[in-house]
């Protein structure tokens, strides 16, 4: 089963598609887009690979970023492997872009 707490599976019958629910905002409409199996393994693959950089896996907030950076690329049909770690790296580095260093934190 994925890692992502952003997201709701819910069952779609026989087929092997599930409809992803995001996680949405009080008074905003959930938006429903059809992700495969495949897809949805995809993107688990690479949130644990890119998180891994991050103390144990990454904290919420840093995992969140990252999924949810993924999620908009795979409704787009961003859906490969490279695609999606492309998508991944990026988000990783506007988190530590944005972050202040080591050195900031010290003075």
């Amino acid at each position: 089963m994925p890692v992502f707490p952003e997201f709701a599976i819910i069952e779609a019958g026989p087929s092997l598609a599930k409809d992803v629910v995001s996680a949405h905002a009080p008074g905003e409409v959930a938006s429903m887009t059809r992700l495969d199996d495949r897809t949805i393994a995809n993107m688990d693959i690479v949130l644990e690979e890119t998180c891994s950089v991050f103390p144990h896996g990454g904290d919420h907030e840093h995992r969140r970023h990252i999924a949810q950076k993924l999620k908009l690329s795979a409704r787009r049909g961003n859906t490969t492997l490279g695609g999606l770690r492309a998508v991944a790296q990026s988000a990783l580095k506007e988190i530590t872009r944005d972050a202040p260093s080591d050195r900031q934190l010290r003075n």
